[in-house]
């Protein structure tokens, strides 16, 4: 692989990471910004509410003060890893800024203090308050981002945003009418953030060696590159912040607040789509020429077909908000003007203001949003002169179309990507919903949008899945490959169709991409760990046999619980996953020509929404519960229950299902009960266990193991009373595993110097070797209502790793130990049974050496390469490879 190569893969994995943890954050924002919008008018009145939203809205320009400082930052070490950032180049640029933040601050308390209207100019104090810890916060947050550390910045807007949904929501719920204690909770807020910034700097800021003088003359670099940035970043702003301040100009404040409310959800959006568009940048740094095109031609096709799901959002938030503040209604259908920006202004941040910076064209950027504050000016001071509200909030939109075909007019030709017909789209959209809105109820309207955009849905599914399957791609050994240019290593090359010429994106060729491989594509979908279920089939595609597009688990909430609570994953880790489960139910529809293996329980109802994938897809069913009976599933929904199972038994009678079960109990109850046919593969045993074994026993107490999750189902207590009994004999048990009964079985290590608690062991090599330093697995397993043993792939594993076993007679440890010479079960009531067998195997090696030897013959069958064996039967039709 060329350095090249190994650059791209790197910045790929980065920015989906990145961007994870970016849009992650961005909730915790939404739910800030949704704190500030929509609960403050709930407590405040009017007249208050209207001056807290002006506070915020001079808050967005305080940016300007900075010259350019922290956006030339951004520019100039966009891309450089840490560890080769000059500390010095930063530290100078910090001073300089402080020092500037310092004269703007004080030149703002001065206005406040002269102002005639006191309200107004509290305000102006606030601002030069906050300017100082605002402007150093800013600096760093565009370092963290330019040398692609975006978890950081993402975690200062973290501490930022739960600090003010935690401060405000305080005040909310002491119902504190006083705006003024809202603006100090909003100082304190960014103080806080400012402080997390600064214990994350470390290794950024080097005061060594610092001269006056070529600080001065790096600042002066640094500002001529930032303020083209500044000033188009904040050019794009004005556009909408020119209709706000004509507004407040020709209207009271009350309507300046209600309007501003309207603004708000426009500028959420707005908010995460910029986040994505820092994200981008320095990526695509890295990226050579020919990457950059085909990153923007892709993202160009996604953008303009996705953004307009915008104009269906307007019905139900409009309605949803103005129930909860029907003050505001009107202000709120207002809104509808602004909603174009979020398509359209939306496209110019994502794709084209990423593009300029990467392409170092600022003054393009600069020009684009120019002309676009240029048409909103315009628009406003007409509106001023007529005092139409209406004609003021049409000119931010209008400007947002033009910069938005322009730019994309650009663009496509600097990069000779084909236009197509994707800006048709997003205008046509536009149309319809300004037409839908003005003359259609609501309602209506809505319904009008839906069919709409389902028909276009329809019409284009082919490219829509094609995108969606490959958005999310999870690896085999757990890490996720997100990102919507992530291409695999398996290479692709344009399909032509000479039969057929169209017009719209769905023809051109940069979309009809066919894979040269053609192997096997597989999707895995279990309950809870794919990877920990199907070794097996991970070997196949270890051999180059099959292509794993993915592995889910069903339950979002609970996967990213589980997680957390059983795996300890990092909460990043545990997120991605968590989307990338919830992305499994929006592709859904378009998943086709692969073979899913799904494993989920009996009757479950949501084979409605699983089973229609046997409509375009190959789907093998893995099961391991052997009871099909109603009233003896872990699943049932009461009077649902018959009607679900005549579902479930038409959907596995079905030519596109194959079931595969773990043990021929299971076989033959779906073929006597159901006639459902179904082939037998049992869960596999990694060769890391065989290796493992040791024959010889050298001489001591007898070693008892204990591996799995601690509770009772599993007779856990039972197993620590058997060892308080067994005094007479030298016997020692080592506990392995992570449940409810941890506790129990920390005090009893701590109190018997017989038993070993561990803890969990998550690698399966350190496991394969504690278990070849041990005699016997005792698994006591008991029933409830809807459970019993129904394998034990822990029970396989031990004999692998030359252990005998002692386990309770359940349908599962019975199929695996039924054929061999010595059992080892017992009735999972026989407590006495267990303690005489345990004390004739402490007592006697002849007899210990009996059990190991009658139930080791039987793990061969278990091996990983006889498993694959028989998966490769089922996934692909081939009995050899």
């Amino acid at each position: 692989m060329t350095q090249a190569e190994e650059v791209e893969q790197t910045s790929g994995r980065a920015v989906a990471a990145n961007l994870y943890v970016a849009l992650g954050v961005q909730l915790v924002a939404f739910v800030a910004s949704g704190v500030s919008a929509f609960l403050v008018p709930r407590v405040v009145a009017g007249t208050d509410f209207g001056y807290w939203q002006l506070f915020l809205f001079y808050v967005g320009f305080l940016g300007f003060a900075q010259l350019g400082l922290s956006d030339g930052i951004y520019l100039r070490i966009g891309g450089i890893p840490r560890r080769r950032i000059d500390g010095s180049l930063v530290a100078g640029q910090l001073v300089v800024l402080a020092l500037l933040q310092a004269l703007v601050a004080v030149c703002l308390v001065v206005i406040g203090s002269t102002s005639v209207d006191p309200d107004r100019g509290w305000i102006w104090i606030a601002l030069g308050v906050l300017l100082p810890v605002f402007s150093v916060k800013r600096f760093f947050g565009f370092v963290f981002q330019a040398i692609n550390e975006t978890k950081l910045f993402s975690a200062s807007v973290l501490v930022e945003c739960a600090g003010l949904v935690v401060a405000v929501g305080a005040l909310l719920a002491l119902r504190v009418e006083n705006i003024r204690l809202y603006v100090v909770a909003y100082l304190a807020v960014q103080v806080a953030a400012l402080a997390y910034c600064l214990t994350r700097s470390r290794g950024l800021v080097s005061w060594r060696g610092l001269r006056p003088r070529a600080v001065l003359r790096e600042s002066g670099v640094t500002m001529r590159a930032g303020i083209p940035l500044l000033v188009g970043n904040f050019t794009g702003t004005l556009s909408l912040a020119f209709a706000r301040l004509a507004i407040d100009h020709g209207w009271d404040i009350e309507t300046f607040g209600a309007i501003s409310l309207a603004v708000t959800v426009v500028t959420m959006v707005l908010t995460v789509l910029a986040q994505a568009s820092i994200v981008l940048f320095p990526a695509l740094r890295q990226l050579t020429p020919e990457r950059v095109v085909q990153v923007v031609a892709r993202l160009r096709r996604i953008v303009y077909f996705g953004l307009p799901v915008a104009y269906l959002v307007y019905f139900p938030a409009c309605a949803v908000l103005g129930w909860w503040l029907p003050d505001y209604a009107d202000a709120l259908r207002l809104a509808a003007a602004l909603m174009p920006l979020c398509v359209f202004d939306g496209a110019s941040q994502v794709l084209y203001a990423t593009y300029f910076k990467v392409a170092r064209r600022e003054r393009t950027l600069l020009a684009l949003n120019s002309g676009a504050l240029a048409v909103s000016a315009t628009f406003a001071l007409a509106g001023l002169a007529a005092h139409n509200l209406t004609l003021v909030l049409l000119g931010p939109a209008l400007a947002a179309i033009g910069k938005c075909v322009v730019a994309d007019r650009i663009v496509t030709r600097a990069l000779s990507v084909r236009s197509g017909t994707g800006l048709a789209w997003p205008l046509v959209m536009t149309l319809v919903f300004g037409a839908s809105v003005r003359f259609l109820p609501q309602g209506l309207a809505f319904a009008v949008m839906v069919l709409i955009f389902g028909a276009a849905l329809l019409a284009r599914r082919r490219t829509v899945g094609a995108f969606v399957s490959g958005f999310v791609r999870r690896e085999p050994d757990g890490r996720s490959v997100r990102g919507p240019d992530h291409e695999t290593d398996r290479s692709r090359s344009p399909r032509t169709d000479t039969g057929r010429r169209g017009t719209d994106d769905e023809n051109t060729s940069e979309e009809r991409l066919a894979p040269v491989n053609q192997k096997q594509r597989v999707r895995l979908i279990h309950e809870t760990n794919p990877h920990k279920y199907f070794p097996a089939v991970y070997g196949l595609e270890r051999g180059g046999e099959i292509e794993i597009v993915g592995q889910h688990r069903y339950s979002v909430a609970r996967g990213w619980l589980r997680s957390w609570i059983r795996d300890r994953r990092p909460f990043w880790d545990r997120t991605r996953m968590s989307l990338a489960d919830l992305g499994l139910r929006l592709r859904l529809p378009f998943l086709h020509d692969e073979v899913v293996v799904a494993g989920f329980p009996p009757w479950d109802i949501r084979i409605l929404l699983l089973g229609p994938l046997a409509l375009r897809n190959r789907v093998v069913y893995h099961t391991s519960w052997p009871y099909w009976r109603g009233d003896n599933v872990p699943r049932r929904y009461g009077p649902l229950t018959p009607l679900l199972q005549r579902v479930w038994v038409a959907w596995l009678r079905s030519p596109k299902v194959e079931t595969v079960c773990i043990i021929d109990a299971t076989r033959r109850e779906l073929l006597e009960r159901y006639g459902v046919g179904a082939v037998v593969i049992p869960h596999a045993v990694p060769d890391v266990f065989f290796d493992s074994r040791v024959d010889a026993r050298s001489d001591g107490p007898l070693r008892l193991l204990y591996v799995g999750s601690l509770s009772e189902d599993k007779g856990v207590d039972r197993l620590l009373g058997i060892v308080r009994t067994l005094t007479d004999v030298p016997v020692q048990l080592t506990i392995v595993g992570d449940g409810p009964l941890r506790e129990a079985c920390a005090e009893a290590a701590s109190t018997d110097d017989r038993v070993r608690y561990l803890g969990r062991v998550r690698e399966r090599a350190v496991l394969a070797r504690l278990m070849a330093e041990h005699d016997v697995l005792v698994l006591l397993s008991q029933r409830r209502e809807g459970w019993e043993e129904l394998f034990g792939i822990v029970i396989v594993e031990a004999i692998a790793a030359g252990m005998g076993v002692l386990t309770s007679d359940h349908i599962g440890p019975r199929t695996i130990l039924g054929e061999a010479r010595v059992p080892g079960l017992f009735s999972e009531d026989d407590t006495e049974g267990v303690v005489r067998r345990l004390r004739r195997l402490a007592t006697d090696p002849r007899e210990l050496a009996d059990l190991k030897q009658g139930q080791a013959g039987i793990a061969d069958a278990y091996r990983e390469s006889e498993v694959a064996r028989r998966w490769r039967s089922v996934l692909t039709g081939a009995e050899d490879a």
